[in-house]
């Protein structure tokens, strides 16, 4: 099609494939294991309550709306390409699993509603992604695998999310249960409310954790493993009163930092059996198998 067109498939069979041009496309999809390809234009696809796996790939600019209620064994998926911008929305219903697998170049908005989704990143690329979640709007769980970009777990909690090795994501918690891993080089990581596990399996370091997620103020407890490698890895101390352990930290190298010059900051046993605890604003870190030198471990901001 070299104009836009509008057209559905109910009523009609399972496991049919469409084409279209660059003229763009409004498809409603109501079947079983259908493909839908766009190769340019602006497109509007809707995968309906029936619809079941269904599949759409495209270049241009895709509106991407989840409305299918199937649950069991079913997701919808969105292949990103090099020349992609999707904007992919579940509903407020909880239905299909939502999967996004990026390619280089590619960009997509996803706001999962009330789906479970997963986001597949295209290892040491330069595509960029965002899942907003957290509030009311994202009830779901996420997964994320290789992400590049700013990822915010579901209120339900159990988000396992991990960056790729590129490095500058940003990935913030959602629920009890998390856990987030940074694989790159000044990616930013927040903790959620409940129990989280934040990590740095990289070996470049120039990581920030934060207990707390921006702009939150809630209790939290947070495990951190810090993997130091050859950088330097920062655990952030915000306003809010935090309840953090801290595992792994290399004494000499990672950094906690605070925002107040006022903290108390103790130290029991030595070498590995060595446990450091630091209070501030009300807040309590306790860093297990290492002692803290206050003048070379803490920043003040």
């Amino acid at each position: 099609n070299t104009q836009p067109t509008t057209i559905s498939n109910t009523g009609g069979p399972d496991n049919e494939t469409i084409y279209s041009g660059i003229g763009g496309l409004t498809f409603y999809d109501y079947n079983t294991a259908d493909t839908i390809v766009a190769g340019g234009g602006t497109n509007n696809i809707t995968f309906m309550a029936t619809s079941k796996n269904g599949l759409f790939a495209g270049d241009g600019f895709n509106t991407i709306t989840v409305n299918s209620t199937v649950v069991a064994g079913n997701a919808v998926t969105v292949v990103g390409t090099s020349s992609s911008s999707d904007t992919i929305t579940g509903s407020s219903t909880a239905g299909a699993g939502i999967v996004y697998e990026s390619a280089s170049l590619a960009s997509a908005f996803i706001d999962p509603g009330a789906h479970n989704a997963t986001v597949i990143g295209a290892p040491g690329s330069t595509e960029t992604v965002s899942v907003f979640g957290g509030g009311p709007s994202f009830t779901g769980t996420l997964t994320v695998i290789n992400g590049n970009g700013y990822f915010q777990g579901g209120s339900a909690g159990g988000n396992v999310m991990a960056s790729d090795t590129v490095g500058s994501t940003t990935m913030i918690g959602g629920g009890a249960g998390d856990v987030i891993t940074s694989n790159g080089q000044q990616d930013q990581v927040f903790g959620g409310i409940g129990s989280e596990t934040l990590q740095s399996a990289g070996s470049l370091g120039g990581v920030a954790f934060y207990a707390t997620a921006p702009g939150a103020n809630a209790t939290t407890l947070i495990n951190m493993h810090i993997n130091a490698g050859s950088g330097s890895n920062s655990v952030v101390g915000s306003a809010a009163n935090e309840s953090v352990v801290v595992n792994d930290f290399t004494a000499g190298v990672d950094k906690l930092v605070l925002y107040t010059p006022t903290y108390t900051s103790s130290v029991v046993g030595s070498g590995s059996s060595a446990v450091t605890t630091v209070t501030a604003n009300g807040s309590t870190f306790t860093f297990n198998g290492v002692a803290l030198n206050p003048r070379i471990d803490i920043v003040i901001k």
